[in-house]
């Protein structure tokens, strides 16, 4: 009997160690020269990525972005969340988008001469199918608390996780299309200037959401508010000097620093570009959106790829870091749900810890970092130079 187990427990620890030298196998064969070329793409977009941030540091328009919001004055939190349309939808809140699908699906699709749709346009506007009430007295908000009288308002007084792929979201479309409109209306109306200003004002509201998809469309509709004006000038009904516009290099270097950004918070980026990006004197833009809408997932990871078997690959270092992130956010920013979250249930809306292989040693940590690679995005804006 004890050379039957002897001969089972050595046929044991020989399958086992084979078993683990296989994953690693496959691990150091399909997975580390992903991870390689995404750390390498990182460090090639560092520079240029960092003169960005530094670069719109001086436009006052995205402070909020940078620095987080200042609560002082009135949220249009309560006023708006409301009023728009939310996806997916939410009972008690507006079940459709504001601007009807076919002018979406018009509007959307304009280039930049918007002078050859105008009288399609005026066709909408004086049958009255779109309402632009939104607009009226927005600038009485000083900030816009898009958890506030919202369905996320309700995710966390029910305390239920959702991953941010599915977290309820403004329409970014229907906002968009919303602003367009109010734009072409002025053509209509002939008040060229409080169209630019409703607009840029409800710019301004987005880049205090914290929300990463809402500041990505603040920047969409600067695009268009670009193009109204270059028409209002171009056909002598606003002066050059009565507006100053944002031009499009400031929109393109914002987007693209944002989606960086997001894309650089991962648990597997090295220690120092998570430091000098996220815990240097100036965080990057859209800090506060970037950790609401990327950090949940990466800490969803950390059970599985913070625990540590002997051999096995170590991230405790790298989850460290991210905790600090976390820390600096808690103070800068007013991510409520976030917060929540993670106080009530570790920071867990997905990702391994649902998963058998989530407690499998070696395993674990081939699943977590394929499944975290095949989801590399954000750079495609900016000049690689990497192979």
């Amino acid at each position: 009997m004890r050379s039957f187990l002897i001969a089972f427990f050595s046929t044991l620890i020989i399958l086992t160690g084979f078993a683990i030298l296989g994953i690693e196998w496959l691990t150091s064969r399909n997975v580390d020269p992903l991870i390689r070329h995404h750390i390498a793409v990182m460090s090639a977009i560092v520079p240029d990525f960092l003169d960005d941030n530094e670069f719109l540091r001086v436009h006052k328009i995205f402070e909020p972005s940078l620095n987080g919001r200042s609560i002082d004055g009135e949220d249009a939190g309560p006023e708006l969340n409301p009023k728009l349309h939310w996806m997916p939808g939410a009972s008690g809140f507006t079940k459709g988008p504001i601007v009807p699908k076919d002018i979406q699906d018009h509007i959307l699709r304009l280039g930049r001469n918007w002078s050859l749709h105008t009288s399609t346009f005026k066709v909408f506007f004086d049958r009255k199918r779109v309402d632009l009430k939104a607009f009226e007295n927005l600038n009485r908000f000083s900030y816009w608390d898009v958890e506030n009288h919202s369905p996320i308002d309700r995710l966390i007084v029910n305390n239920i996780a959702s991953s941010p792929e599915v977290l309820p979201s403004i329409d970014s479309l229907d906002l968009i299309a919303l602003c367009k409109l109010r734009l072409i209306e002025a053509i209509f109306n002939k008040d060229y200037l409080p169209a630019l200003k409703d607009v840029r004002k409800l710019v301004e509201l987005l880049n205090t959401t914290e929300n990463y998809r809402l500041e990505l469309t603040s920047l969409a509709i600067l695009e268009a508010e670009h193009t109204a004006y270059n028409l209002f000038v171009q056909k002598q009904w606003l002066a050059p000097q009565d507006w100053t516009v944002i031009d499009s290099n400031t929109t393109r270097r914002a987007s693209r620093a944002m989606r960086a950004a997001k894309g650089l918070l991962r648990f597997w980026t090295p220690t120092p570009i998570l430091k000098q990006i996220f815990l240097s004197q100036y965080p990057p833009i859209g800090f506060c959106a970037v950790v609401g809408d990327a950090l949940s997932q990466e800490f969803a990871m950390r059970p599985s790829m913070n625990s540590k078997f002997v051999f096995e690959r170590d991230y405790s270092q790298n989850f460290k870091v991210l905790e600090e992130i976390w820390q600096r956010a808690k103070a800068q920013c007013h991510l409520r749900y976030l917060a929540n979250m993670k106080l009530k249930n570790n920071f867990n809306p997905g990702g391994l810890t649902g998963s058998p292989i989530g407690g499998i040693p070696f395993a674990r940590k081939l699943f977590g970092l394929s499944q975290s690679a095949g989801l590399f995005e954000g750079f495609k804006d900016y000049s690689l130079t990497t192979n």
